[in-house]
């Protein structure tokens, strides 16, 4: 199909490159080396500002536990409340913030969306009451809940299906590299003592302007998409376009809204991929509130466990960049899912053995338990490559995240029984195995609807000559088409 489609991909452009080749009629077509120099830029203008917004969201998440061990003025059930109110503001927002995100240039929004929520963080700063803490970070999910779908988007506008994992890796890695500035950072914050200006304040004052900061340069300089990439030459434009066209997915927004959304909701892989979210948001959101908690247990004080929180991290973003460079390289979204699960259960099955064992070893099984974090990193590849058509994309991103913040929202909630939690971590080892076991459906179902679509592919093939094939295909890939509506659309399980 590849040979056939790529006929259809000879675009025209108005200049000659010394090492592209230029047709006949002005037809163009870049060299690899042209391709590979506008990945790079590609890099520095997308991957780099979408870097930037999953650290400042991961620093905004992590912030919360940090002030934990900073006088926070929030403690026991209080707690639970607040760290559950992110979640709950997220999951009441992140449908209608798809829907009024399609009216705003995407870095408009993205970026507004992060100014007000570090304006937001910033103010955390001078609440005094648990009903403030707890509006200020239902106010902070909702603002968030905007992120991760419109990373999909601007991920499938620019990148390939072979390049995809590895990007969003780099995004979902800054997850550990927040756990070791935000930790450095706190335990910095720990040494000042000022009555009016606890260190918990300071915090929360330093990441919010960052955030305002990061708005700032989003808005200003992250693309949408190739054709409206403005700091590009035309060039590097048409470039950036050629590269992506035999992907079959378009960067218009002018498919039926309606029968995509409902094309989505019959989806059963999307499903499947709500039902995964669900299941492993809720051990890392137990984590991600109770870890500092957990190493308080294990006799550490409040300095050194901002320290220790740096290793789990790094873990997490190390598997993350492995199995996505894993998953891109051998055209895997659903395997490796296990691969970054697999010693996360390792982890919880050592924390329920040691309970009462040495306390290096439950800190051995907390780092463990903490790399099943990397595993949404596969799940948003697998929705960037197997998910075609503006709205049925945006809505299938929205979905998971939806289920994720249900996971997290519930995570919050299963460690409330003392010193062991064992009930909480007995259910984070259940889940963990549950949601390998779905990403075995899940590939069987992806095998399936691509054998479906070869078969198809080879009775319109008998049908077509090879130039009519690759004009349908041509307009295929420049329509606002879903997986299921684009016949030249490829699977990859």
């Amino acid at each position: 199909m590849t040979a056939i489609v790529s006929d259809s991909v000879n675009l025209t452009h108005e200049h000659t490159d010394k090492q592209g080749a230029q047709g006949p009629c002005g037809v163009f077509q870049s060299s690899a080396a042209d391709r590979q120099r506008v990945l790079r830029k590609i890099d520095v203008a997308v991957a780099t500002c979408l870097s930037a917004v999953y650290l400042t969201q991961y620093l905004d998440k992590t912030a919360l536990r940090y002030a934990t061990v900073l006088d926070l003025p929030i403690v026991g059930q209080q707690y639970n409340l607040v760290a559950l109110s992110f979640h709950l503001g997220y999951i009441l927002w992140v449908f209608p913030t798809q829907i009024i995100a399609r009216r705003f240039p995407l870095p408009l929004y993205l970026g507004g969306n992060l100014i007000v929520w570090g304006i937001v963080l910033a103010l955390l700063s001078i609440a005094r009451s648990f009903v403030a803490f707890f509006l200020c970070r239902m106010l902070l999910g909702a603002l968030e809940s905007c992120v991760s779908p419109l990373l999909i988007i601007v991920v499938s506008n620019f990148y390939t299906s072979s390049e995809k994992a590895k990007r969003i890796a780099v995004f979902y890695s800054m997850d550990g590299l927040t756990q070791v500035l935000g930790g450095l950072l706190a335990y910095a914050l720990s040494y000042t003592h000022n009555n009016k200006l606890k260190s918990y304040m300071l915090l929360f004052i330093l990441l919010g302007i960052f955030a305002v900061l990061v708005g700032l340069i989003v808005t200003l300089y992250l693309p949408e998409a190739p054709h409206l990439w403005s700091s590009a030459a035309p060039e590097d434009k048409f470039i950036a376009m050629e590269r992506v066209s035999l992907e079959q997915t378009s960067r218009k927004v002018d498919g039926n809204q309606r029968e995509q959304m409902l094309e989505a909701c019959y989806d059963i892989k999307i499903w499947l991929l709500c039902l995964m979210s669900l299941l492993g948001a809720l051990p890392s959101s137990a984590l991600v509130s109770f870890s500092t908690i957990f190493m308080g247990t294990y006799g550490y004080s409040d300095r050194t466990v901002l320290l220790l929180s740096g290793p789990m991290g790094l873990l997490a973003s190390a598997m993350t960049l492995i199995v996505c460079t894993l998953s891109d390289r051998r055209q895997d979204r659903s395997r490796p899912i296990i691969l970054a699960i697999a010693p996360s259960v390792v982890g919880w099955i050592v924390l329920l053995a040691a309970s009462d064992g040495p306390r290096m070893l439950s800190l051995l099984g907390l780092y463990l338990a903490g790399i099943a974090s990397s595993s949404p990193a596969i799940i948003f590849s697998w929705i960037a490559a197997n998910v075609a058509g503006s709205t049925k994309k945006a809505f299938a991103g929205a979905a998971v995240m939806f289920s994720a913040a249900l996971g997290s929202l519930a995570g919050t909630e299963i460690f409330e029984d003392g010193r062991s939690f064992m009930p909480g971590k007995l259910l984070c080892l259940i889940v963990l195995v549950i949601e390998m076991t779905l990403s075995l459906i899940l590939r069987r179902l992806t095998l399936a609807a691509q054998q479906r679509k070869a078969a198809l592919l080879t009775l319109r093939a008998a049908k077509l000559t090879q130039v009519e094939m690759a004009a349908e295909a041509a307009k295929a890939a420049s329509s606002d088409l879903t997986d299921k509506q684009n016949p030249y659309f490829a699977y990859t399980a």
